[in-house]
């Protein structure tokens, strides 16, 4: 047999995968997992995750960038305005649906690449609608922080959170923070912009 000058590996063969990692630490809660809770879920050692994820935030950002990319993202307007709600709404519906998406998201200590892309997407649409590149960009993080925010405070009347409201409508939802006031006022802002 022929040394092909490459070393085997010594040690056990992984047992688990970044992707089973990321997926159990969504299932603790993406604003409330600890690494040892993941590693007790998957019936690991904890250190073990620290080969994968070399911190807490490491886990938190991959499981908060996979919460992003799975979403779906209403980009299909081709007018600004509707360009903008539909960000909104999709970003308001999902911190809905991700129950500590919005707390995670905003405690990182860097930004998601997964959110990057989004934010980088819309505001390459919002340019070719006419809106100058500084504005999408000022608009949709406005947005953004603002669908974050108003995710986090609790609905009036309502003491238990569900999951029903991924299928409610902006205004239907805008009462948590008043993101539809937020949003109503960035729009006039925007179209102010677009008449200078």
């Amino acid at each position: 047999m022929a040394d092909t000058g490459r070393k085997q590996r010594i040690g056990r063969p992984p047992t688990v995968s970044r992707e089973e990692i990321i997926k159990a630490a969504l299932e603790e809660g993406i604003s409330k997992f600890s690494m040892l809770s993941v590693a007790k879920r998957l019936n690991i050692t904890h250190g073990a995750l620290y080969r994968y994820f070399p911190s807490r935030d490491e886990l938190a950002i991959a499981a908060v960038d996979t919460v992003i990319e799975r979403a779906c993202w209403d980009d299909t307007a081709t007018q600004w305005r509707e360009l903008l709600t539909g960000y909104a709404r999709s970003l308001w519906l999902l911190c809905q649906a991700a129950p500590g998406l919005a707390e995670c998201a905003l405690n990182l200590p860097r930004d998601s690449q997964a959110m990057s892309r989004i934010v980088d997407k819309y505001v390459r649409r919002l340019s070719q609608c006419g809106v100058r590149r500084e504005d999408a960009t000022v608009a949709v993080g406005l947005i953004t922080e603002g669908a974050l925010l108003s995710s986090l405070l609790p609905r009036r009347g309502d003491a238990h959170r569900t999951t029903a409201a991924k299928d409610a409508t902006l205004e239907e939802t805008s009462e948590l923070g008043g993101l539809a006031q937020k949003l109503a006022l960035i729009l006039d802002g925007v179209a102010h912009r677009l008449t200078c």
